[in-house]
């Protein structure tokens, strides 16, 4: 129906004067042109730097807002928005507790939802059903029907538990969908070189606001020789565990610098204090590590060399490690009953046999005496598996199971390098959701997942991944064995 109304408008624009006509396209190209270059991604980033400084998250949004909606007017590529929309996301991480104050500017969803209408009417594409399609069909479906049975109509139809449902639903199944018509292999750039720098420059960005705020805070440091502690450090952490892999992926294929890039993203994700962010960051660091072992025959001798002196100094420097992050490790180490996580489990399971089948819903806040969540935000159990069964029950479980099989069978059908290194943030993401909301916050994190299994599937055909791969060659000592084959037969 949805799809239907897209087209009807996308008709009646198509007919006004205004569209297709010469003088705009020529605008339009040369628009498109520039803000696909990377020096509009680097002025991007500089602006976020300056809105982190001056500490204007407010007028930040104003002005990516504004950014975006030109990108989605005068640019057919939507991967272009991708870049500002990710560093917008970032500047706001810091602003908790602000529901009040941004609400005064839900306004700008008028000019946002024309221009995404008139983008993808504009530009519009058929709409193929992707692999993906029916798992996260069986997905939305689940979502919808969460705590049907028990939950009220009043806590159903709020304004939050809607935007989640659709957010995990039906709407990022429209998303996947729009994303899988839109994006494709273009001419003027290479698409998995395009998606591996927008997710460093994030993860650049995030560094920055980081090691920002150390240095406003540096006399604590030093005085207590120890970590800050910071409201944002999970949300910072999500976002650096979606762009470590990606500069271990540029090492393999362009300079070996970009190997301290990952380093880097490593160091300021242990710093942010992020329980959740110290342990899946490490496992993920150690997954690329790995990668890079096995795939970077290039570079294998400098890994080995720089691996087996980062595990001399780590010893070396063991206790001073120790110390200095002693409060994170205390915190770990002192998870009891008590701990808010564990009581959330208890109350999933609680719930969960309240209602098997279908689970409380997202419009359910009868935990909030376990944890008061913020004005603007559900009540999370704060773990995928326990927010599945608690909020979906066991059609929740079926849907999700179903889902989790269908993407690595997904990735195992397309195992280029690239690919290697979006399956690794994947994985790191389903570990980090294990501790946190993670990939149930539709905007940005299930988003951005969603996205990069579009693009996993679009840039398996690209020749350079083919040719990275070693798919070629493997083709073609399949394509001669099977002609030796058919000329044997034949001769027999």
């Amino acid at each position: 129906c949805i799809v239907k109304i897209f087209q009807t408008i996308g008709e009646s624009t198509r007919s006004m004067n205004l569209t297709k006509n010469a003088k705009f396209e020529s605008v339009r190209k040369s628009i498109e042109h520039y803000l696909s270059t990377d020096w509009f991604m680097w002025v991007c980033f500089l602006i976020a730097c300056f809105i982190t400084v001056l500490r204007v998250e407010a007028i930040g949004l104003l002005i990516f807002a504004a950014i975006i909606c030109t990108i989605l007017v005068f640019c057919e590529d939507v991967i272009i928005a991708l870049e500002p929309f990710l560093l917008l996301c970032l500047c706001l991480i810091k602003c908790n507790n602000s529901y009040d104050e941004f609400i005064k500017m839900v306004w700008l969803i008028v000019p946002a939802a024309a221009a995404i209408i008139f983008h993808f009417n504009y530009y519009q594409r058929k709409l193929p059903h992707g692999e993906l399609f029916w798992p996260m069909l069986a997905v939305s479906v689940a979502v919808t029907l969460g705590g049907l049975g028990k939950i009220t109509a009043k806590e159903y139809f709020s304004l939050m538990p809607i935007f989640f449902t659709l957010g995990l639903g039906f709407g990022m199944l429209l998303f996947y969908n729009l994303m899988n018509s839109h994006i494709r292999l273009r001419e003027n750039y290479s698409l998995p070189d395009k998606i591996s720098k927008i997710m460093i420059i994030m993860g650049l960005f995030c560094c920055f606001m980081i090691l920002e705020y150390y240095g406003e805070h540096l006399d604590k440091v030093l005085s207590t020789h120890g970590l800050l502690a910071f409201q944002w450090r999970n949300n910072a952490s999500t976002f650096l565990i979606f762009a470590l892999p990606f500069a271990f992926l540029r090492s393999i294929k362009g300079n070996h610098g970009w190997f301290w890039v990952g380093m880097l993203f490593y160091g300021c994700m242990m710093i942010t204090g992020s329980r959740g962010g110290a342990i899946v960051g490490t496992a993920e660091v150690m997954m690329c590590m790995i990668a890079l072992l096995c795939l970077d025959k290039r570079h294998r001798v400098h890994n080995i060399i720089i691996i087996s002196v980062g595990i001399v100094m780590f010893f070396v420097f063991f206790w001073d490690l120790i110390y200095f992050f002693r409060d994170m490790l205390l915190r770990l180490l002192q998870i009891d009953d008590n701990e808010i996580r564990v009581r959330l489990m208890h109350r999933a399971v609680e719930d969960f046999l309240s209602n098997p089948v279908f689970g409380r819903g997202l419009g359910y806040f009868g935990n909030r005496d376990v944890h008061h969540s913020a004005k603007g935000a559900l009540c999370w159990y704060h773990s995928s598996p326990f927010q599945v069964i608690g909020s979906f029950g066991i059609v929740g479980i079926a849907a999700y199971g179903y889902i989790f099989v269908a993407r690595i069978v997904y990735f195992a059908r397309r195992n280029t390098l690239t690919n290697k290194f979006i399956f690794i943030a994947y994985i790191g993401m389903q570990l980090m959701s294990l501790v946190n909301p993670g990939l149930f916050s539709p905007v940005p994190y299930l988003l951005m997942m969603t996205l990069l299994f579009v693009i996993m599937d679009k840039i398996k055909d690209d020749p350079e991944e083919i040719r990275l791969t070693g798919k070629a060659e493997k083709n073609l000592r399949r394509s001669k064995k099977k002609s030796v084959s058919a000329q044997t037969e034949k001769t027999a």
